[in-house]
């Protein structure tokens, strides 16, 4: 069983702006794919993206070349055009909203121990008290990104998105904003409660888990990012909730992205998909889809030497 890893590494942040610019020697290796049709000539490059990271971020020269030659970025959303439109986020935002009671009810017994975490990071507010727990988790995990000095407005979606949108490339957004979060707002209550509840449980242990995670997709540690996703345990009672959460999280999104790569393959376009590293290590991955359709994927440059072991 796959364990639930943080809410903002997989969900697509809104909260800030921000972009890189292309540089020299990388400080990054992020996972990175290339996929080849050769009836038609269809090329599709396949990025794996992380959406929180640090300022001075420099990306390899030959993912920005890859841009270069794509005539399309799919991402799973277009952050920028949703800076733009608040009133759309806002509209999505509703989904988590009770239907009746509030914060209090859903929690119970937990709610003062919930409350009192979020208060102690500086995490909780009166609005929260009008939203189900995976806002609350997703404020609390917010805490967390900034002890570890990572920020939603140098992810890498936004960098790309930015060189992109600089060079005139075609912006094609995999997902809508009201599919992303109906996903997550659809999760059982119970599930919510859990994750909530884990994610509060030891504040030390998540800074620790995320910057692990950022250091293994910063390096190319494919092995390490592989470890972090089969990790964990789910309760029992909630197994057969967190299996349908995972094919709506991972399962489903992946095929659609993978059918997205084989469309374009298959005409023939060329195109750079940039999404969630998740996506091609969460089986069955992006990777697996395309391998089943009969692809051979390439990874495209190799990992980063990491001084610190």
């Amino acid at each position: 069983m796959k364990r639930i890893l943080p809410v903002f590494l997989v969900i697509s942040v809104l909260l800030f702006s921000g972009c890189s610019s292309k540089k020299e020697k990388p400080n990054v290796a992020p996972p990175f794919f290339k996929v080849t049709d050769s009836e038609t000539g269809g090329v599709a490059y396949m990025l794996g993206t992380i959406h929180v990271g640090k300022d001075a971020t420099i990306y390899p020269e030959e993912i920005y070349a890859a841009l270069d030659e794509s005539g399309v970025l799919a991402v799973e959303l277009d952050l920028q055009r949703l800076d733009e439109n608040p009133d759309e986020i806002s509209e999505a935002m509703k989904l988590f909203e009770y239907a009746e009671g509030g914060a209090r009810d859903c929690m119970g017994e937990d709610y003062d121990m919930i409350r009192e975490a979020l208060e102690i990071q500086f995490a909780y507010s009166e609005n929260l008290e009008t939203y189900m727990p995976y806002v609350w988790t997703s404020m609390y995990l917010g805490q967390v990104t900034s002890e570890c000095r990572l920020n939603a407005g140098f992810g890498t979606d936004r960098a790309m998105l930015a060189y992109a949108k600089k060079h005139s490339k075609e912006i094609y957004e995999i997902e809508t904003i009201m599919e992303q979060y109906t996903v997550n707002a659809n999760t059982p209550i119970e599930l919510q409660l859990f994750m909530l509840k884990d994610a509060v449980s030891d504040y030390k242990r998540q800074v620790e888990e995320l910057n692990a995670l950022y250091d293994t997709w910063k390096y190319g540690d494919f092995e390490g990012i592989e470890k972090l996703v089969d990790d964990g345990e789910i309760p029992d009672e909630l197994k057969d909730d967190y299996k349908k959460y995972y094919d709506e999280m991972y399962t489903f999104r992946q095929e659609k992205m993978a059918d997205y790569v084989i469309d374009a393959l298959k005409n023939g376009e060329k195109v750079f998909v940039a999404v969630g590293a998740l996506h091609y290590f969460a089986a069955p991955d992006i990777i697996d889809c395309l391998e089943q359709a009969g692809y051979a994927v390439e990874r495209i440059g190799g990992p980063l030497e990491n001084t610190d072991k």
